[in-house]
Formats: C-alpha cells, sequence, structure tokens
C-alpha cells in the first residue's frame, strides 16, 4: 500500500522542495545533474516522510503532547519549537512521495499555510492553558471560542485528563470540575470536528469515571476550596455532582451513538467500566 501522507510545515518546510539535491552521480552535462537532482530529490521525500511517520508513533506524539502541556511553563523559544513540530507532525500533505514535482511543491504550500495556522493556534492554547491568572473555567470558556485544529484538539483533550482532572486536585475540586456541563461541550466539539478523536474522548471519559471514587469524599466542602472551584458548580452537595457527572457521561455516550454511530466504540466502553457506574 502507498505510504500515509506525512503532515503539514512549519515556514521553513516549504523551502526544502526547492533546494538542489546533493548528487554523486553529477557530471559535467546539465541534463545529467537534472535527471540526478529529481532522483535525489524523490528519494530524500521518501526519507523525510520515513522520519516524519516514525515521529507521528502514538508514543512518541503523546510524549511530546504531554510536555506541551505539561505544568512546567516553556520558555518562548522552546513552546514556538514544539507548536511548530507538533504542527509538522500532525498536519497532512507536506510528504507526498507518488506525485510529481509540481503536485509536491503544490500541496506541500497549501499544507504550509495549514500547519502555521496550527503552530499559531498551538501557542494560543499554550498561553491560556497555561494562565495562571485565569480561573480554569474561564480557560474553559476561551477554549471553546478557538477554532481548534486537530492537533490543538488533541493538546486540550491530553490536558483535560494530565492537568484539569489530575488528582492534585482536592476531592470537592474534582467534583466541580467534573460537573461543568462545558467540559461536556468541548469534548462534543472534539468529536463533531475530528470523528477520528472519539476513542481519545472516550479515553477522557474513563478517565473521569476512574478518579470518581477519589472524589467520593464527603469530608471538605466549600471552605475547602480553592477560588478556581468556587467559580464552578460548587454549592451543589457532592452526592448530586457526583450523579451529574454520570449523567453527563451517559448523555455523552448516547450522543456519540446518534451522531456518530459509534455504537461498538461505546459497547466496548460500557463493558471495560462496567464496574465504575455503581
Amino acid at each position: 500500500p502507498p505510504p500515509q501522507p506525512a503532515t503539514e510545515q512549519s515556514e521553513k518546510t516549504a523551502s526544502i522542495f526547492n533546494m538542489p539535491a546533493v548528487s554523486s552521480a553529477a557530471s559535467g552535462a546539465q541534463a545529467a545533474l537534472r535527471d540526478s537532482q529529481a532522483t535525489d530529490a524523490g528519494a530524500g521525500t521518501a526519507g523525510m516522510s520515513g522520519v516524519l511517520e516514525a515521529l507521528r508513533s502514538p508514543a512518541i506524539l503523546e510524549a511530546l503532547l504531554a510536555r506541551f502541556i505539561d505544568h512546567h511553563i516553556l520558555g518562548g523559544r522552546e513552546r514556538r519549537a514544539f507548536a511548530r513540530l507538533l504542527a509538522i507532525l500532525t498536519v497532512d500533505g507536506l510528504w507526498f512521495i507518488d506525485a510529481s514535482a509540481a503536485e509536491r511543491q503544490e500541496a506541500a504550500k497549501e499544507a504550509t499555510v495549514v500547519a502555521t495556522e496550527a503552530a499559531n493556534e498551538l501557542e494560543r492554547v499554550y498561553s491560556v492553558l497555561h494562565n495562571i491568572h485565569q480561573s480554569w473555567l474561564k480557560r474553559l470558556a476561551t477554549m471553546a471560542y478557538i477554532k481548534c485544529h486537530a492537533v490543538t484538539s488533541m493538546a486540550l483533550l491530553r490536558w483535560l485528563t494530565q492537568v484539569f482532572l489530575s488528582r492534585q486536585a482536592t476531592p470537592g475540586e474534582l467534583r466541580v470540575r467534573m460537573s461543568q456541563s462545558l467540559l461536556f461541550v468541548l469534548l462534543r466539539r472534539a468529536c463533531d470536528s475530528h470523528p477520528l478523536q472519539m476513542k481519545s474522548v472516550l479515553d477522557v471519559l474513563r478517565h473521569m469515571l476512574e478518579v470518581l471514587p477519589y472524589a467520593e469524599s464527603d469530608d471538605d466542602d466549600e471552605d475547602g476550596l480553592t477560588g478556581d472551584a468556587l467559580d464552578g458548580q460548587a454549592g451543589q452537595e457532592p452526592a448530586a455532582q457526583r450523579l451529574h457527572v454520570r449523567q453527563m457521561i451517559a448523555t455523552m455516550l448516547t450522543y456519540l451513538i446518534v451522531a456518530h454511530g459509534a455504537s461498538i466504540l461505546v459497547f466496548d466502553f460500557a463493558s471495560s467500566t462496567m464496574a465504575s457506574w455503581d
């Protein structure tokens, strides 16, 4: 089968297609030089495609995303480097092999625009998610207005499980965060905009069910919650918050079946998490 198209470019990627290839077989004849350059350019494109496909493996891509949205603040240059790399790895259209030079160049131009937009959007998302002067509820609301390329959506889903819904929050805070309707709006939008991310959305729901027992404690009341949690629905009783979370998860699963025909995925999810619904 033909290799999968790799990804999009940063602002410098397009120049790769115009770089003269190094040819060990070059002779003094101008025609031979052009032929050898065309051959080397095709081989170089194939080689680069292989490198990019290796970098797009789930383990490597997950590690890059985890580092990008981690609690630790990245410097400006490091943040831009991560954003551009993630854009290159996740935007299709940069490295077509079974195409003419003209077709490759045209596809690269179009992909460069998308990749640049994705990289810029990633930097914006990074700034929103790491804004310590803004409550988490406001950060979620801001994310609802961002266009969200596929890689941006991936970063948001990773942030939800790694940061927003982590056990570093108190049980009370976690209950409030999980009971936010806005959270499920973002999950639904991820599925609608990028259907291939349904499994990742189900992973977020699975994570919520897994941490729900940690949030079962009724010991911490509103006096123990941070200002962030008080911006949410902290007035509800703990039992009501937990019930709301389970109801919203069930509603989300129903939506995936009705709107996306994901009955098999949802059935597998329900079967594997059956004990968590008690």
